[in-house]
């Protein structure tokens, strides 16, 4: 069921229309504020889990010429790639909302926004982040927090929040700030320089005398001191606070009940962590260690998670032998990580040998079969290419 919700916050009125637009999405809202018009949504896979050790977090900000009443013009009457514009104020969203993720979230995540409408003063960053933010929020993803962004200015000694973009020009700088009621989350600053012109009277002979007006342009820095960037900060987080704890009380009694995600534990099966296992369990057969790899927690090695089977099969042959556990899991790893038919071929005729003279573990033996006889058939390899190469070029 759809429904809207107004809010009046930092003389700014704002309505979000929720469950009426892109229902098979986790979230979504539909934000205006005045002409400005916003879709959020937010999608995550809960059935698929990132191995790689990062959020997988992605915010896609994009912009419509329709949104400002235009048609796209020229040979190629379609809409272009992502501008900079576009690019910066994804990051903006993104640099705020990344830090709220749980440690260890592996979900695949999107965050998207789409501007419907705006006029010449539209804050569109500014309503992207409150559009996104309350989209967040209302997701049964773990987000216990409100986020709240404002953009301050400076003109004649008088601090403007949420300045149009007309004012914002006019401005001694641009402050940019987000975060929730108890913490700020990014902050991004310019200086902008301001340009006074002064008109001065010249006569000049060649045209009789008549008065010609000079001007001369002169530029100020703005710079800020310390103390004052320090006050700004405090006047942003007083405004974030109070705009935070609006949306929070407008929006907590449609907010979805949070799922209980619990990040998968990852280990790292490198040799150290193989000993370890090896010494707990004073096993020195690699399958069985592999195995309890696989019940107890993610298998996350040097290969992908979807090799592990190949392993545990090389695990097998190789536990034939009287080999200490590391030669073991170097044999095992040795096909998968070197993807070259080579590497295959010397790792094959390795266990071969072992399997028909039952060589022991000596450090020359493995130093040989291991890497030698791979780089000198690698070698050949590549001089034979050459040679062919060189033929046929001539030919």
């Amino acid at each position: 069921m759809s429904c809207e919700v107004e809010v009046k916050v930092n003389n700014r009125r704002q309505k979000f229309v929720l469950n009426k637009i892109a229902k098979q999405a986790n979230s979504s809202v539909w934000f205006e504020d005045g002409n400005t018009v916003i879709l959020a949504t937010l999608t995550y896979n809960p059935d698929e889990i990132v191995e790689e050790d990062f959020v997988p977090f992605v915010v896609q900000y994009v912009e419509r010429a329709y949104a400002v009443g235009r048609i796209p013009a020229g040979f190629v009457k379609r809409e272009q790639k992502p501008g900079d514009f576009e690019t910066l104020s994804a990051r903006i969203v993104d640099r705020s909302l990344r830090p709220l993720f749980p440690k260890d979230y592996a979900y695949n995540t999107i965050m998207t926004l789409m501007t419907f409408s705006a006029d010449e003063n539209s804050d569109l960053q500014l309503s992207a982040m409150h559009a996104a933010a309350a989209c967040m929020y209302l997701s049964d993803l773990p987000f216990t927090k409100m986020v709240y962004a404002v953009r301050i200015t400076r003109i004649n000694g008088e601090y403007i929040i949420n300045p149009t973009l007309t004012e914002l020009e006019r401005g001694d700088f641009n402050l940019f700030v987000t975060g929730s009621k108890d913490e700020l989350l990014m902050i991004e600053y310019a200086s902008q320089g301001q340009k006074e012109v002064e008109i001065i009277p010249v006569e000049d002979v060649l045209l009789d005398g008549t008065p010609v007006e000079n001007t001369i342009e002169k530029y100020s820095i703005n710079e800020i001191s310390e103390d004052e960037l320090i006050k700004v900060l405090e006047i942003a987080q007083k405004a974030i606070k109070e705009g935070a704890n609006v949306y929070e009380e407008a929006l907590k009694e449609f907010k979805k009940e949070p799922k209980s995600i619990t990040a998968p534990f990852k280990v790292m099966a490198n040799l150290e962590h193989i000993k370890l296992v090896a010494n707990i369990l004073e096993e020195n057969s690699l399958e069985e260690i592999l195995k309890f790899f696989v019940e107890n927690m993610e298998f996350n090695g040097p290969f992908h998670a979807s090799n592990l089977g190949d392993m545990l099969e090389a695990a097998t042959i190789v536990d034939r032998f009287d080999l200490d556990i590391a030669t073991k899991y170097h044999l095992a790893c040795a096909p998968l990580t070197l993807k070259s038919p080579y590497i295959i071929s010397a790792y094959e005729s390795y266990i071969h040998a072992l399997e028909k003279s039952e060589i022991k573990n000596e450090s020359f033996t493995y130093l040989k079969y291991y890497y030698i006889y791979p780089l000198f058939v690698g070698f050949i390899s590549l001089l034979f290419y050459v040679f062919l190469r060189n033929k046929r070029g001539t030919a």
